[in-house]
């Protein structure tokens, strides 16, 4: 659970702040609720539906699957941040860092979504504005390429092989 923050000792615009830039506080604002077992997706069958069903769009930072909901559900999101992106204090930041964007970015979407982000090791987003504008990039193109699918089941686009994800 983040702390409240005497006003004293937050993060300010200043420029001169003593904290490092990708902190906790920088990440999360704790007046927002925290995810809880309705956003986020729990385990490797939920992360394989998607994987199997859901659109696949890159950037520099991230690889996200996306699969779209019907309308009335509520977005969920999926991390996979794996050790070559750094030591645990690294991945708890990018995964931190990632779930602030999602919060930020999820009230504005046209549809429900299911999406699940990875994580690149070489550019992985550690920060909150490259993790938010990397998300933002990637939400945009989906539904610049895709629009919302109302009522639409989404398509396999690769088939039936299976997608050799899994351990």
């Amino acid at each position: 659970m983040v702390p409240n923050l005497p006003p004293s000792t937050e993060h300010e615009d200043s420029g001169s702040s003593s904290r490092p830039s990708g902190t906790q506080a920088e990440c999360v604002d704790s007046k927002r609720p925290r995810f809880n077992r309705l956003t986020r997706l729990r385990n490797r069958q939920q992360f394989d539906v998607v994987f199997q069903s859901g659109i696949k769009m890159v950037n520099r930072e991230l690889v996200a699957r996306i699969r779209p909901l019907p309308v009335g559900k509520l977005s969920r999101l999926g991390l996979s941040v794996s050790r070559k992106v750094g030591g645990a204090p690294r991945r708890n930041r990018v995964k931190r860092c990632l779930r602030a964007a999602f919060r930020e970015l999820s009230p504005g979407l046209e549809q429900p979504l299911e999406l699940v982000l990875i994580a690149r090791p070489m550019s992985a987003p550690d920060d909150y504005a490259t993790s938010l504008k990397s998300l933002a990039d990637i939400l945009r193109r989906f539904h610049k390429r895709h629009g919302p699918v109302e009522g639409k089941r989404p398509r396999d686009h690769r088939g039936s092989h299976d997608s050799g994800h899994g351990k």
